[in-house]
């Protein structure tokens, strides 16, 4: 199972559309589909009701849902400038990020799972934006708006990038998930989020 697959299904996760999600990974819909419709032949399920229903995203009372643990974890870090000061760090503690122009996922907004691990009052937090696709909260931070707060292996910084990502400290990782609704199919992949 190629991960690129797997990050392919959670764009179409969070977009709700497969043609959003084509948009926001610059590919066109075809070669995505075929991705997707070649990953639930591996697996061995649909993964997908294709149609005008919502995907269910982030956190959520599962208690109605059946759900398939995947190995793969995604570790949350700071995005940000390699000129950056922070940059110099090894991981990224709450304390460095108190007085910081803060850019922060949409439905990261809502978790207080995040903001217990930031230790502070969101009010006194500085945060400049919320985004729906990383992609577009990169290009802030490659102009020098701010620190992304996000996951690992979603922007390329390596090569002649100007962007790194370092780990949080204490580590925060968010487990994978596949859930879908008693006596269905899978529909949708979350995130969990796991203190280590």
């Amino acid at each position: 199972m190629d991960i690129r697959v797997l990050q392919y299904f959670l764009a179409v996760a969070r977009e709700e559309s497969i043609t959003k999600a084509a948009k926001a990974l610059r590919m066109t819909q075809q070669p995505l589909s075929r991705q997707l419709k070649d990953l639930e032949e591996e697996l061995g399920k649909q993964l997908l009701i294709r149609g005008s229903k919502r995907l269910l995203v982030g956190e959520a009372d599962i208690s109605k849902y059946d759900y398939l643990k995947l190995s793969q974890k995604d570790l949350w870090g700071v995005l940000m400038r390699k000129d950056s000061l922070l940059a110099e760090k090894e991981t990224i503690c709450a304390e460095d990020l108190w007085d910081k122009p803060l850019i922060i996922s949409h439905q990261a907004s809502d978790n207080t799972e995040m903001f217990r691990w930031l230790r502070s009052d969101i009010s006194k937090l500085n945060i400049v934006a919320t985004y729906d696709l990383i992609y577009n909260a990169a290009q802030f931070v490659k102009k020098g708006f701010g620190y992304v707060i996000g996951l690992d292996r979603l922007i390329n910084t390596t090569g002649d990038n100007n962007l790194c990502f370092k780990p949080l400290f204490p580590t925060l990782e968010a487990e994978l998930c596949i859930v879908w609704k008693v006596n269905t199919l899978p529909v949708t992949i979350i995130h969990i989020l796991l203190y280590n």
